[in-house]
This record gives C-alpha cells, structure tokens and sequence, in this order.
C-alpha cells in the first residue's frame, strides 16, 4: 500500500472553497423541492404537472395588473384562473377561452384579499374545476413593496443566509445584519429583488429581521 499524501495548504483552502459554494446550492435544491410540495398543498394535493409559463411581474401590491401567459393547455376550452395561497384555498378571479393552439394569454388584478405574509400561486382550471396548471409563486406586498416572512434559517453566511418559510417558501436573504445562527426562527421583513449576488432567483433584500419568539404569531 502507498501512504496517502496530506493535502498541501493550497489544497485544503481550495476544498474549503469549493465546499462553501457547494453547500448552499444543496441547500437550495433541497429547499426548493420542498417548496414545490408545498404548493401542491393550495389544490389540496392535486397539482398538475404543468407548469405555468410566466407570471409578470412576480410581486406587487393589491390592484397589481399580472400578465399570465402559457400554452400546453386544451383548446378552445373556456378556464377559470384562481389565486391561493397556502391553508387558504383560492379564489377565481377571472375566466379566459383557450386558442385553437390552447394557449392564455391574459391579464388579471391582484385582489385586495391577496395574502402579505405568505406566497400565492395563480391556477388556471378548467370549468369543473380541475386543475390544469400552477404558476410559481407570485409574492404580494404593501404599497411600499415589502413583504413579512416567518421562518427558519437553514443557511447561515457567503454568499446569502437562506430563509426556509413556514409554508415551505424558500428565500435567499440579502444584507441581514446581526450574528445569526443556524435553526434560529425568525420573521423577516424586505423587498424581492431581482438582481442579487445570492444563488437562488427569490432573493429578499431585507429590511428588518427580529427572532420569531418576539414577535406575534
């Protein structure tokens, strides 16, 4: 047998390097499948494996104009479109008839009942009600654009903490201050951004961040 040589120092810091980018993408990809069963959760279970192809934009307050375009669907089928939200159900908020190519193009208003403190999913169903496809997550805010999230902190440093919700949401948090442990509930207040330095596409620049514990739930 060959003894097995001991990394050089240049080695181990390049392993570190490689870990600590490494790890926050398993922690994402982790994160996100959750995040998919928890929408499923809105449709009681029965989500449809189509997803919707945009919603833009993806945040915004009451009142908000929300484009939903997507294709795959039957054609010349009349649909309902609903916003849900987790442990809430949805509700229709608008009708729309598929093209002859089964495609929606169409534009609905954010509801001054959309939910600020957890995501909500747009659905297009078919006139019974069965569901035929899900959008990702669109995220309502105040007039200001910010938004309230309870969760866990599963990921803790560089490049961004990573906030796990407690309806399975997942957020990459930009620009928390303070000296923040792993596990530790909290309830964090910011604005989604779209161009960030963190790895995961929901990324809140945050405004403020407080233990769970001391706030009410």
């Amino acid at each position: 047998m060959y003894p097995v040589p001991n990394p050089s120092p240049i080695a181990r810091v390049r392993l570190t390097a490689r870990l600590a980018v490494s790890i926050p993408f398993l922690v994402l990809g982790l994160a996100d499948a959750r995040q998919a069963a928890a929408q499923a959760e809105v449709v009681e279970g029965h989500a449809p494996s189509r997803r919707i192809e945009s919603i833009r934009p993806r945040t915004g307050p009451a009142g908000t104009r929300v484009s939903i375009n997507t294709g795959g669907l039957p054609a010349i089928t009349p649909t309902r479109i609903g916003l849900g939200a987790a442990q809430f159900g949805f509700e229709e908020i608008g009708q729309e008839l598929t093209t002859e190519r089964g495609r929606i193009d169409m534009t609905v208003t954010v509801p001054e009942w959309a939910h600020l403190d957890r995501p909500t999913v747009f659905i297009v169903f078919d006139f019974y009600f069965r569901p035929l496809a899900l959008s990702n997550y669109f995220h309502a805010t105040d007039e200001n654009g910010i938004l309230t999230r309870r969760g866990q902190l599963i990921h803790v440093g560089e490049p961004c903490s990573v906030l796990f919700g407690e309806f399975g949401d997942v957020y990459a948090l930009e620009g928390e201050e303070g000296d923040w442990e792993m596990g530790t509930e909290v309830v964090v207040q910011g604005v989604l951004t779209e161009s960030s330095p963190c790895l995961h596409e929901t990324t809140l620049s945050v405004r403020s961040m407080r233990p769970a514990r001391s706030s009410s739930p």
